[in-house]
C-alpha cells in the first residue's frame, strides 16, 4: 500500500523537524520561534510533499539536500542563538538519527515484508515518538546545559557528524535505492552501527567536559563560602574582643560619673552620658535580617570599599527564604565579583549599587557598576576577553533552579544585572 509509505515519509519528516526544534537553542521567545517556523516550515513542507508525489521516492530521495536540507539550514541558522559548532553538530544530530531510523524501517520492511510499507508504516509510528519520549525524559536538559556550558570543540564534533550525514545519504540513494544494490547493504548497515557508536563516544566527551565545569564552579562556591564563615568568625572575634573592652571600661565610666554626682554637676553627667551613647561599640552594618545574604554583603562590601569602590546598597529581604544558601551564594557572590572587577578598572567614579527587594514571590537583585567600555555581547551575555566566564554560567544556572531570568546591560559607562528569582517551594 503505497498510501502508507506516503504517510510514514510525512510523518517523519515532522519528526525531524519535532527533533531539532526541542534541541536547539532559538535566539527568540519560545512563542515568536514557533511562529516564524510554522511561516517558513508549512510553504517548505508543502513543496517538499508536492515533489514527493510528482517524482517519486527514488527521485526525491536525490533532493533531499537541495529541497529540504539545505533551506531548513539555512533557515535555522538565522533563528540560531548559537551561531556556531553548537548549531551545526545539533543539526547534523537529529538529521542522521532521524535519517537512521528511516534507513532501518525502509530495509526491515524490503527484507521481512517485500514492501508491502505496513511494517515500515507502524515501526516509525512508534520509533520517532518513543525517540523523543526518551529524548525529553532523560539527556534533553543535559544536553542543552552542555551547549550553555561548553563553548568550545563543537566544531570538532561537527566534522564527523556531517560526514556522517552526507555518507548516509549517498549510500542509501545513490544511484539507486540501496536494498537495490545488494553488495552495497552491509556497509551500509555497518556505518549505521558505528554512527551510533560515534555519537555516544561524543557524547561521553562532552558531558565529562560539563561535569569538569560543574565540579570547577562548586569547588569554587566552597571556596567563597569558607571566605564567608572566615569572615563571620573575625567579625564575632571582633565583637567579643570589643565587648571584653566594654566590660572592663564600665567600672572606669561608672567612676567619673560617681565624681560627677558627688560634686553636684549634673550637666557633666549628661554630656558624659551623651559622649557614652556615641561611642559605637559595634560598629559593624548589619544590612539585612538573612544571615547568609548579609555575610555575603559584609564581605564583598567590605572588599569594593577596600578597592576605594563606593558602594551604596538598598536590602529588604526576608530572613528565611526559600533559596537555597548555596544558590545565593552563587548568583550574588558572582555579581559582586563581575561588579568589583570591572569598577576597579575605572580611574574616576569607581560605583558599585547593588538592590535587593522581594515583592511577592519574586525576589529581585540588581547590581549596576561603572565600567570601561566597549564591552562585547554574545547572545546576551557578556563576554570576557579572558576566562571560560564560568561565573555568568553560574548564576544563569542558579537562577534556572526557581524558573528566574537574568539579563545584562551596558551603557552609558553603567553595567547592570537584573535577576528574577521565584521565591516559593
Amino acid at each position: 500500500m503505497p498510501i502508507l509509505r506516503d504517510l510514514s515519509i510525512i510523518w517523519a519528516l515532522l519528526h525531524v523537524l519535532v527533533l531539532f526544534v526541542s534541541l536547539y537553542d532559538s535566539r527568540y521567545s519560545t512563542k515568536k520561534t514557533i511562529i516564524l517556523t510554522a511561516i517558513f516550515m508549512l510553504p517548505l513542507g508543502a513543496i517538499n510533499v508536492a515533489a514527493y508525489l510528482f517524482f517519486g521516492p527514488v527521485k526525491y530521495a536525490n533532493l533531499l539536500l537541495l529541497l529540504c536540507t539545505l533551506p531548513s539550514l539555512i533557515f535555522f541558522y538565522i533563528l540560531a542563538k548559537n551561531r556556531d559548532g553548537r548549531f551545526f553538530f545539533t543539526f547534523c544530530l537529529a538529521d542522521t538519527i532521524s535519517y537512521e531510523i528511516i534507513a532501518i524501517t525502509a530495509l526491515l520492511e524490503y527484507y521481512i515484508c517485500g514492501n508491502q510499507f505496513v511494517l515500515m508504516f507502524v515501526l516509525r509510528l512508534i520509533a520517532f515518538p518513543l525517540l523523543e519520549f526518551f529524548m525529553w525524559k532523560y539527556w534533553r536538559k543535559m544536553y542543552l546545559n552542555a551547549q550553555t556550558i561548553v563553548t568550545k570543540g563543537w566544531g570538532l564534533f561537527t566534522i564527523p557528524a556531517a560526514l556522517f550525514y552526507v555518507i548516509l545519504v549517498m549510500m542509501s540513494s545513490y544511484p539507486t535505492i540501496v536494498y537495490e544494490r545488494p553488495y552495497d547493504v552491509l556497509p551500509f548497515v555497518l556505518i549505521m552501527i558505528l554512527m551510533p557508536a560515534m555519537y555516544l563516544i561524543i557524547f561521553k566527551v562532552l558531558f565529562n567536559q560539563q561535569r569538569l565545569v560543574d565540579e570547577q564552579e562548586k569547588k569554587r562556591n566552597i571556596e567563597i563560602q569558607t571566605q564567608l564563615l572566615q569572615n563571620e568568625l573575625e567579625i564575632d572575634q571582633k565583637y567579643l574582643r570589643q565587648a571584653q573592652r566594654t566590660q572592663h571600661d564600665y567600672r572606669h565610666h561608672n567612676r567619673m560619673i560617681l565624681q560627677f554626682a558627688q560634686s553636684n554637676d549634673v550637666k557633666s553627667i549628661i554630656d558624659y552620658i551623651d559622649d557614652l551613647d556615641d561611642c559605637e561599640l559595634y560598629s559593624d552594618i548589619r544590612y539585612c535580617d538573612n544571615i547568609c545574604v548579609d555575610n555575603i554583603l559584609r564581605f564583598y562590601i567590605g572588599n569594593a570599599q577596600s578597592a576605594g569602590i563606593t558602594v551604596k546598597y538598598d536590602v529588604d529581604i526576608d530572613e528565611s527564604t526559600n533559596i537555597q544558601d548555596v544558590d545565593l551564594v552563587a548568583i550574588l557572590a558572582n555579581v559582586f565579583e563581575n561588579a568589583i572587577h570591572a569598577a576597579e578598572a575605572v580611574k574616576v567614579n569607581k560605583t558599585i549599587d547593588i538592590t535587593i527587594h522581594k515583592k511577592g514571590i519574586k525576589l529581585l537583585i540588581k547590581c549596576v557598576n561603572t565600567a570601561t567600555g566597549p564591552i562585547r555581547f554574545e547572545n546576551g551575555l557578556p563576554k570576557r576577553k579572558k576566562g571560560n566566564g564560568v561565573g555568568v554560567q553560574s548564576i544563569l544556572q542558579s537562577a534556572e533552579k526557581y524558573r528566574g531570568d537574568v539579563s545584562f546591560d551596558f551603557k552609558d559607562d553603567l553595567f547592570t544585572c537584573h535577576v528574577i528569582l521565584n521565591d516559593i517551594e
